[in-house]
């Protein structure tokens, strides 16, 4: 008959002991998705459908868009991405036809206020705008190390060019937390483009400080594909009763590409809830993003392309149209008006107005109201004058404003001064001065010098223009 010794079983219970610890440490691994890290190559171009919803109590409004992101350089230690793109805004009212409840304002993106980092506070919403110039820099943990341009979103989303870059763990982690401090900023009666404000209107802007904290839990890895859920808060109480207080709760799931180093997806869902005086209202805003396969990518920047060669061959017929469509006399006079004026946006305008023309004629009026502007002490407007002399050349026997210039004397030599010629009237010759005035001189009380050069410009005087004023 075996006999079984205590230390045989003291061994077995041993062994039973670790394989339990080992069954522990392999379970734990398997939620640890190892060091996660932001990646690219530079030149590499990755793109993300967002779609964010939120769904007040008068209307819901649905955000949709592309944007892109190029890697300019990406090392270990730092990754320098261009940020492309926009979002669309699509609102739908509700049955009910209710009004926003803060005093009947729209309560959406157009009043909403901004979540700010620090220098990136910026409104109005640029995220909603599509735009080509924004430059990040990111370290591969997600920590932004710098943002060059503006893309805020409303209702505290923060800017579109860093809603799918969420913080990694320093470390392998199955679990993690981040706490930021945050700023709102409110602009009250925000005046729209191109009204800016007045300079005695006061400045109404206000910024209120909060906290951030965002946690996240692996919860399953596929893969290269790390599933983690998320939740998020953002804390902003009023500090005044003039003043709002904001508050988000949300939970979701993110989905991080650890082969590729991008997110892949985010699915989140959070209540926004703002205290404004006596009044809370609170609204679920879902926040989604999926990354865009190459041929998917590939495909979207294929239609873009179509969609910009045509907007620009139709601005190019417009512009052509617009260019051989005739000035009618109050557009002819009101640039006449402008350029003599000594109002240097006003001459620039006329003159880039002139300039986009493709006059059958020249109009002899025009083009000798540009010439005379020649000598303009502004740089700006002589650079046009030049251009738009190309499209307004002076009438074959019309003299410029320089050659009908000189300076004219009395008949006893005694007083000259500085004039253009502009006409003989019977025997008044009409003269104007550089400070702009006109003369009207006798022409017994010319020398005989200027006698005669009156006579001879006489023979191709300048087009007289009529002021309705005089």
């Amino acid at each position: 008959m075996a006999r079984i010794c205590l230390p045989s079983i003291q061994w077995i219970a041993a062994v039973f002991v670790a394989a339990l610890g080992c069954a522990a440490a392999l379970s734990d691994d398997a939620l640890s998705p190892g060091q996660l890290r932001y990646a690219g190559k530079p030149d590499q171009t990755v793109g993300y459908r967002i779609e964010i919803i939120a769904d007040r109590d008068d209307v819901t409004e649905t955000l949709t868009g592309v944007v892109t992101y190029k890697f300019q350089s990406a090392t270990e230690s730092s990754l320098s991405l261009t940020y492309s793109g926009g979002l669309s805004k699509k609102s739908k009212a509700k049955s009910s036809g209710s009004n926003s409840r803060f005093g009947g304002l729209p309560f959406g993106p157009d009043m909403f206020p901004s979540r700010a980092f620090g220098p990136f506070s910026r409104t109005p919403f640029k995220g909603l705008v599509t735009t080509t110039k924004n430059e990040l820099t990111l370290l591969p943990t997600g920590e932004i190390h710098s943002l060059e341009g503006d893309s805020q979103l409303p209702y505290l989303l923060g800017n579109a060019s860093l809603l799918v870059f969420e913080p990694l763990p320093e470390k392998p982690e199955a679990s993690w937390s981040v706490s930021l401090g945050v700023s709102i900023t409110e602009e009250g009666g925000r005046r729209q483009f191109p009204y800016p404000r007045l300079p005695f209107e006061q400045d109404d802007t206000t910024r209120t400080a909060g906290s951030e904290i965002q946690t996240y839990q692996v919860r399953s890895i596929e893969g290269p594909l790390v599933t983690v859920d998320k939740t998020y808060r953002l804390d902003s109480p009023r500090v005044s009763d003039n003043s709002a207080g904001f508050e988000i709760n949300g939970t979701g799931t993110w989905v991080f590409n650890r082969e590729l180093g991008l997110s892949e997806s985010l699915d989140l869902t959070q209540k926004l809830i703002v205290q404004k005086g006596d009044t809370t209202v609170s609204f679920p805003v879902t926040v989604k993003y999926n990354r865009m396969s190459d041929t998917e990518l590939a495909a979207h920047q294929e239609e873009q392309k179509k969609k910009q060669e045509e907007t620009k061959r139709q601005l190019a017929e417009l512009q052509e149209k617009q260019a051989n469509t005739p000035l009618t006399e109050q557009e002819m006079q009101k640039i006449l008006d402008d350029l003599e004026s000594d109002n240097v946006p006003r001459l620039l305008m006329a003159l880039q107005k002139l300039q986009g023309k493709n006059p059958q004629k020249s109009d002899p009026r025009i083009a000798v109201a540009v010439d005379g502007l020649r000598n303009h002490e502004n740089q700006l407007v002589k650079d046009l004058v030049d251009k738009a002399a190309e499209k307004w050349p002076l009438p074959e026997g019309v003299l410029s404003a320089a050659a009908r210039k000189r300076n004219w004397s009395d008949s006893t030599g005694t007083f000259t001064v500085e004039a253009e010629f502009l006409e003989l009237d019977g025997d008044t010759v009409r003269l104007r001065r550089t400070d702009g005035k006109e003369l009207k001189v006798p022409m017994d009380r010319l020398s005989k010098e200027d006698q005669e050069a009156a006579r001879e410009l006489a023979k191709s005087p300048a087009p007289v223009v009529d002021n309705p004023f005089d």
